[in-house]
């Protein structure tokens, strides 16, 4: 059975020959565990793929530089063994939310981009 296959049974509750993973490590992990966590993918490769996401920004470039999520969120990250912690937001009170424009996550070049990532992976996962 391949990750695709395994996954739509899981979904379909139709008996996959096991329950299928993704792989979710945060930078601090390979910073760690370095090859012994690549050499762990390797073996038991993730069943879906990241077609990428609606949003950008939580994991800032650089430990301790804040950067801004495309929701308006300012995020710090102070080691790489988290995903950072929101410092600041777009909304600080009721008023702020008239004004308040969230991202457009269905915008034609976001599903572009996922697009494009699923026919590279070519229906596998």
């Amino acid at each position: 059975m391949n990750s695709r296959e395994r996954v739509i049974r899981a979904i379909e509750m139709s008996g996959p020959d096991c329950i299928p993973i993704t792989h979710a490590a945060l930078p601090g992990a390979f910073a760690r565990h370095g090859a012994a966590l690549e050499e762990l993918y390797r073996r038991y490769p993730s069943d879906a793929i990241s077609v990428g996401g609606a949003t950008t920004g939580e994991f800032g470039p650089q430990i301790g530089v804040p950067s801004r999520d495309t929701w308006g969120s300012l995020w710090v990250r102070y080691t790489d063994e988290h995903k950072g912690q929101v410092v600041g937001c777009p909304i600080r009170d009721w008023e702020a939310l008239k004004t308040y424009e969230p991202p457009d996550t269905a915008s034609d070049a976001l599903i572009a981009e996922i697009e494009a990532n699923l026919r590279r992976n070519g229906g596998l996962r």
